[in-house]
């Protein structure tokens, strides 16, 4: 019933290993179904990435996933697409500007760098 995920479902070291595999096996494309109805095209080759997020967005669509959480977020730049995506992501575009992030650098980099170490604790 779940297609191929219950095979990724293993420890990390068991997912590359199986990753490698369906990459070698299916390379460029390698779909991998997550659940009985929902599968996931992974593209291998950087040409093929760009041919697609390069093409008209009529063909790309969100997830189903989304219509779950447009639920509880409601149409959001997160979960809208098309028209109503754009004017929302030019309403918030200003606000990541290099120059207003800039001034949050101060007050952010010594939390980084704490949760850096705490994650570099935790990796070794």
């Amino acid at each position: 019933l779940t297609g191929t995920i219950r095979s990724l479902m293993t420890a990390a070291k068991g997912n590359v290993v199986m990753a490698a595999h369906l990459e070698s096996r299916y390379w460029p494309v390698c779909r991998v179904w997550r659940g009985p109805l929902m599968a996931a095209v992974v593209l291998n080759d950087p040409r093929l990435v760009k041919r697609v997020l390069s093409s008209s967005s009529a063909h790309l669509g969100k997830s189903v996933v989304y219509k779950t959480v447009e639920e509880w977020l409601g149409v959001s730049l997160l979960t809208s697409t098309g028209a109503v995506w754009k004017a929302k992501r030019r309403l918030l575009t200003p606000a990541f500007h290099f120059g207003v992030l800039r001034s949050y650098y101060d007050m952010t980099e010594p939390h980084l760098r704490t949760l850096l170490q705490r994650l570099e604790r935790h990796a070794a």
